[in-house]
């Protein structure tokens, strides 16, 4: 959805909301089904949208589940608001807004706000639609949102004092727009290249992993050749002190005859001379 792949990220939702339907979650359903009318409105296909938006809000309904309730709420509204049917608009987001504050995050209020001002605007109501923003932009700037939020803010904030014929603020606040907007590309072009580097660093520590394998290879190689050689080695001494030993016996044995002959002949000779 981010990617504004809005075919893929509706046939996946699709799939899931099947799945949750054949399980029988049909509370989780309702999360799936607010985000597919958020997808199938960037289609340009708000009576799908709405559709998606009132089973998710029914089904939230039933289960007493004010988080999912609220987020429901707030889907309807906007295709609402996408069709400039502002005044049906309001009644979900201020509905949405009294569930809000049982539970809701910083963001979601602001989202709120900023849809209510959209809606008023509609309406033609820019005095209180400055009021929801300026609300909204005390709340971003307050917690310490992230860039982008407070960005978006303010650049509504350039827009509505601009409808409001009042072009000093509307231009003090473009400007604050300008500024976060060159920070955020600067952040993320620094994201960039800090991911590069990664990226690098990454492919440099595999291709000493790589290296390092292979060297082993090559090590282990060498290891099994030498091993084999110190086998052949030790196999050739063993012949050879196999056969040592074999020569050692056989002039034993050819000692032993010499010395028993030469001792009969020497008792012969003494005898003839006797």
């Amino acid at each position: 959805r981010e990617r504004r792949e809005f075919s893929l990220a509706r046939h996946h939702l699709v799939l899931a909301e099947a799945i949750y339907k054949e399980l029988h979650l049909h509370h989780e359903r309702s999360h799936i089904l607010t985000l597919l009318s958020s997808v199938v409105l960037s289609m340009d296909e708000p009576e799908t949208a709405l559709a998606c938006a009132n089973e998710s809000r029914d089904i939230a309904q039933s289960h007493n589940d004010i988080r999912k309730l609220a987020a429901a709420l707030r889907a309807t509204a906007r295709v609402l608001l996408y069709r400039q049917q502002y005044n049906e608009a309001l009644e979900y987001l201020y509905k949405a807004k009294e569930l809000h504050t049982t539970f809701g995050s910083t963001t979601e209020e602001i989202d709120l706000l900023m849809d209510m001002a959209a809606a008023l605007n509609g309406q033609h109501r820019i005095d209180m639609a400055l009021e929801h923003l300026l609300v909204a932009d005390a709340l971003a700037t307050d917690k310490h949102m992230e860039k982008p939020v407070i960005a978006k803010v303010q650049h509504l904030l350039a827009e509505t004092y601009e409808q409001a014929g009042n072009p000093a603020r509307a231009l003090h606040y473009f400007k604050a727009f300008r500024e976060l907007e060159k920070a955020i590309f600067n952040e993320k072009s620094e994201y960039k290249i800090y991911t590069l580097k990664i990226l690098h660093q990454v492919e440099e520590a595999h291709r000493e992993a790589e290296i390092h394998r292979l060297k082993n290879e090559q090590l282990q190689r060498e290891m099994e050749h030498l091993q084999h050689d110190l086998v052949v080695h030790a196999l050739h001494l063993a012949q050879r002190q196999e056969l040592l030993h074999k020569t050692k016996r056989s002039l034993g044995a050819m000692n032993k005859g010499a010395l028993h002959n030469l001792y009969q002949e020497v008792r012969t000779t003494a005898r003839s001379v006797d």
